[in-house]
């Protein structure tokens, strides 16, 4: 992280969240635009599962997101 932002690109630290609704929270904390990735350390390439959508710009594309993601994986 230090690495990118030394770079000027910006970027927020990973906040976890265990459910839709803390995902909504999150995102509204943080504000749109945002990535969503799966977190489990058993899946070693996420984006190879679906388990990694990029570009969530509102709260209904999180919901979505969210849910195609536990659908995936």
């Amino acid at each position: 992280l230090e690495l990118v932002q030394a770079y000027g690109i910006e970027c927020e630290m990973p906040v976890l969240a265990v459910d839709l609704d803390e995902a909504r929270l999150k995102a509204a904390e943080l504000g749109y635009q945002v990535v969503m990735k799966i977190s489990a350390p058993e899946i070693a390439h996420k984006s190879d599962v679906g388990g990694v959508i990029v570009n969530i710009k509102n709260e209904l594309e999180l919901e979505k997101s969210f849910l195609e993601i536990m659908k995936n994986v």
